[in-house]
């Protein structure tokens, strides 16, 4: 079996650590930084944001401004974006996610989410 490192924090990896799959220790080679410029600068265009908690298969309806702002909240130590892309922008926040969407269609649960980031994937 071949495995990959991760170029900034060594981790072992099943594949190379790219923007649409970082690293699962570090998130390299994507940054909060680079994300929350995003989202701001995206803001308008931000359709929904949701909450889905560990082990949960249930999306939460969050407020895009009070998402936002818990990014750089007091919990900003234990933030990490998991995937950056044009539609959609996921942190890691302990375990939890946060979703910030930029589709026009409305995600319907976690097997919709998960669709549509394999069909980003696969282009």
């Amino acid at each position: 079996m071949v495995t990959f490192t991760c170029a900034y924090c060594k981790a072992e990896l099943k594949e190379p650590a790219t923007g649409t799959s970082p690293c699962t220790d570090c998130s390299y080679p994507l940054s909060n930084a680079q994300a929350e410029r995003v989202l701001r600068e995206r803001r308008r265009e931000i359709t929904e944001a949701l909450g889905l908690e560990f082990m949960s298969t249930a999306l939460v309806k969050l407020d895009p401004d009070e998402a936002l702002a818990k990014l750089s909240g007091e919990y900003a130590w234990a933030i990490f974006v998991q995937y950056l892309s044009p539609r959609f922008v996921i942190f890691d926040i302990m375990n939890d996610a946060v979703i910030f969407s930029f589709d026009a269609a409305p995600l319907e649960d976690v097997g919709d989410l998960r669709k549509r980031l394999d069909e980003e994937r696969l282009k």
